[in-house]
């Protein structure tokens, strides 16, 4: 069971569970590094890769003109792949319970945690964008289409 300061948790302005490893792809590529190490044990060839069972993303492809804002346009696609308000809302929902029942609904959060995808799920069309845009989404790991 974990333990969750619930103080602390009044005090910042967005709180969530640790959810490092939890996207699909994060999820798929971990059962990779278990195959390849299997396959490798096994003296057996790796014929598969992870990511060509991954599920098509609920959204796929965005697109942005010359007339986006760059930190707003990045903005609008974190948020489509991530909204961490969300997570932030039901971690307060949990520490808001009983102290005795706190750690139990932690865990919850983390077992029952909703699929969520990768920046580079999403493919990113800029028509006629600067460079300086095109580099921030591919900083921030989105696949792009120019």
């Amino acid at each position: 069971m974990s333990r969750v300061n619930a103080e602390l948790v009044e005090k910042v302005w967005l709180v969530t569970p640790h959810i490092a490893g939890y996207s699909l792809e994060g999820k798929v590529q971990g059962s990779e590094v278990v195959y390849q190490a299997l396959s490798r044990y096994m003296g057996l060839p790796a014929r598969k890769k992870a990511g060509q069972f991954l599920p098509e993303p609920a959204l796929s492809k965005l697109s942005f003109t010359s007339a986006a804002e760059e930190m707003a346009s990045a903005n609008i696609a974190i948020r489509s792949c991530y909204d961490p308000r969300q997570d932030d809302a039901r971690m307060r929902l949990a520490m808001a319970l009983p102290p005795e029942d706190r750690a139990q609904a932690f865990d919850r959060l983390r077992r029952d945690y909703p699929v969520r995808r990768e920046f580079s799920s999403l493919k990113i069309q800029l028509k006629g964008t600067s460079k300086s845009m095109q580099d921030t989404f591919r900083a921030l790991g989105f696949k792009l289409k120019l």
